[in-house]
């Protein structure tokens, strides 16, 4: 049999190979490759149109000898966007005007779709049925005659129908009959098990599950016994067909999960045999899992209101028939300590998901006092001297700045000292080191920090995860953890403090309830905040004594009045606390405004009068010396310190300064060079 094009290269086959269909199996489906100008033709496509290479699929009836058709799977398929986002357009093609097929891999017996005892699994795509195909006979030795199971493949989820016939319209002309495939019949579906296993979209997308369960009452409206293939919740990110999780797990493991399918209608008997999966994902959120008969419940934002537990109950169901939205059944608070809120609760449910057998009622039951008796348990005690250490790289060093990585950091100064320019130039600089980075925003809008990031990254701008807020952190505290959550952040940017606040800065409850927000969101934090016009403002930020003692660390930020109506400003960064190791040095930046760019050049405090009356007198006379060595006099002179004052620092820091013989004082490192 001669198929168009030409044999896959090695790339193709590594490629194949890494979704689960091996070198055999590859030129067993005759899949083969094209250029632009052979797909264009064989897919009746104009040449020039597009990009028309890639690979070609034959399809064949099992048990005959020639092409009924062909499908492409392109290289480099159109992009068009959604929601903002690139996506593939008309990824695979087949000529104008063809109606659906059937997609069996070449080598399937004719006789294996007359057996109902051989199971089938209906999926999408040619690719997917050739990895499924090779998962059919993992494991089964060479001897084997049958597989576990027959793949079936479908162009789209709603491909198993299509135009069967004509009929005389309204007004005299014709017009197509739209249903089943005729292929269908020639498949033998009575006491036939079949599983249904559709992209990981499916648990969201409600066409697809529309798709999914037309499918399967028309297989059962044929005798077969349908099953649906559940997605696991620790499938991982970005895989989406059955190849790509073939590609990431052992095929034993999916295959584990093929086997595993669950049956599309649900009984009670299904309910009592189903494993229950118990997780806690946080100090106020937990989940029971059915995965066998698709139900799960999760419980977030957990609180005492009236010593009477209050969460969040979201209830997700992929029952056939389930009236869900996005794969939710129901989402509303629920008080589980209310026996009346458990029983009016079930009725909802029940009512929703239209399966009378579940009893929703002792689902319930189980779930709060699972969830009730963790609560009450919280944290176990544990023996300090068995904790692991904290991580080495425990610490955020960025632009000479340190941060604590998993505690809440503090920058402080008064207005126009551009601090929150600089905490986003930090929070981009951090993304280019690997981090998620968060920017939470109670002060300017998204498009003027995304002018400010294109004028510090130019157009290979960092990836920073924006949120604008509007209330108070603490009534924001749910929206932005479960932003943490899902964009995995390593580090927000919370700007600015005193807009955040629920009360005045002076209030210490303020603060405190500040800080616990802050710690039910989650990840390592730099918050932006203001000075009074008070003695010692540069030494702690506004308002209460807490925002000092809450944070890890505090930096105070100034800005050198001479350069204050300039261009250029020159800003120094000073550390006033430190509570995880010792205070870090100062740190200068000569920020420089261009028509077009903003750009921090890294500069020494020292050589900038109106930011070195922050050193304090030890840090000004390393500065100092840092030439070679130079006598009390002159260090006195050039410091504005009193020569008493200059002897005293060398000998009370002599780990840094030596004193020479003829009483020059220098740096003690470069006295020992």
């Amino acid at each position: 049999m001669t198929v168009p094009g030409h044999d896959l290269d090695l790339r193709d086959y590594e490629a194949l190979a890494a979704c689960g269909i091996p070198y055999d199996l590859a030129r067993q489906a005759m899949i083969r490759r094209v250029d632009s100008t052979e797909g264009a033709a064989l897919m009746g496509r104009s040449n020039g149109a597009g990009d028309f290479a890639g690979l070609l699929f034959p399809y064949l009836w099992p048990g005959e000898d020639h092409v009924r058709e062909y499908r492409l799977r392109r290289d480099h398929p159109d992009i068009e966007y959604a929601d903002g986002r690139p996506r593939d357009k008309a990824k695979y093609l087949s000529p104008p005007g063809r109606g659906n097929q059937l997609y069996f891999v070449p080598g399937t017996e004719a006789a294996w779709l007359q057996d109902a005892s051989i199971p089938l699994v209906v999926t999408e795509g040619e690719k997917k049925t050739a990895a499924l195909w090779a998962l059919g006979w993992h494991g089964l030795g060479e001897a084997a005659e049958i597989p576990r199971f027959v793949p079936m493949g479908l162009a789209g989820v709603w491909s198993w129908r299509g135009t069967t016939g004509k009929t005389a319209g309204p007004e005299g002309g014709r017009r197509a009959v739209k249903g089943p495939l005729p292929d269908l019949a020639r498949i033998e579906w009575r006491r036939r098990n079949v599983t249904v296993l559709f992209d990981a979209n499916v648990r969201a997308n409600q066409q697809v599950q529309g798709a999914r369960a037309a499918l399967s009452a028309e297989l059962r409206k044929r005798g077969a016994v349908v099953y649906w293939f559940a997605w696991p919740g620790d499938t991982p990110e970005g895989v989406n067909g059955i190849d790509d999780l073939l590609g990431q797990w052992e095929p034993a493991r999916v295959l584990a999960l093929v086997q595993q399918a669950r049956p599309v209608k649900v009984t009670g008997e299904d309910q009592r045999a189903a494993a229950r999966e118990f997780t806690a994902l946080g100090e106020d959120r937990y989940r029971m899992a059915l995965p066998t008969i698709g139900i799960t419940f999760e419980v977030d934002r957990l609180r005492r209101d009236h010593h009477e537990l209050v969460g969040e109950l979201r209830v997700r169901c992929d029952v056939a028939g389930a009236r869900t939205v996005n794969g939710t059944l129901s989402i509303a608070d629920f008080n589980l300590s209310s026996a009346r809120a458990r029983s009016e609760r079930a009725r909802l449910l029940a009512d929703r998901s239209k399966a009378s057998d579940l009893d929703w009622g002792g689902l319930l039951e189980e779930l709060c006092q699972r969830v009730l008796m963790a609560d009450r348990a919280g944290q176990p005690a544990v023996d300090l001297r068995y904790l692991e250490r904290p991580a080495a790289d425990d610490a955020i060093r960025v632009e000479g700045l340190t941060f604590p990585r998993r505690h809440p950091s503090v920058i402080f100064g008064d207005g126009g000292t551009a601090k929150s320019y600089t905490a986003l130039y930090l929070a981009g600089r951090m993304a280019e080191q690997g981090m998620a980075v968060g920017l939470f925003d109670w002060e300017l809008a998204g498009d003027d920090h995304r002018e400010r990031l294109e004028r510090l990254f130019g157009l290979t701008m960092p990836r920073i995860v924006y949120a604008r807020c509007e209330r108070p952190l603490v009534f924001e505290a749910d929206r932005l953890r479960r932003i943490v959550r899902e964009n995995s952040i390593d580090f927000a940017i919370y700007d600015s403090v005193a807009f955040a606040c629920d009360g005045p800065p002076e209030a210490a409850e303020v603060a405190g309830r500040y800080f616990r927000a802050v710690r039910e969101i989650g990840c390592g934090s730099l918050h932006v905040a203001h000075t009074s016009k008070a003695d010692n403002a540069d030494k702690k930020p506004f308002g209460s004594v807490f925002w000092h003692n809450g944070a890890r660390a505090t930096w105070y930020v100034q800005v050198d009045a001479a350069s204050a109506e300039t261009d250029v400003l020159e800003v120094g960064f000073f550390n006033r606390k430190a509570n995880l190791g010792r205070l870090a040095a100062p740190v200068a930046y000569s920020i420089t405004f261009g028509a077009d760019r903003t750009t921090f050049r890294p500069t020494e405090a020292a050589d900038s009068p109106g930011l070195s009356g922050q050193l304090s007198v030890r840090q000004r006379m390393a500065y100092c010396v840092r030439g070679g060595a130079m006598s009390a006099g002159s260090i006195a002179s050039e410091i504005e310190a009193e020569v008493g004052t200059v002897k005293r620092t060398a000998r009370r820091y002599r780990s840094l300064f030596t004193v020479l013989q003829d009483g020059r004082i220098g740096l003690l490192e470069r006295a020992a060079g």
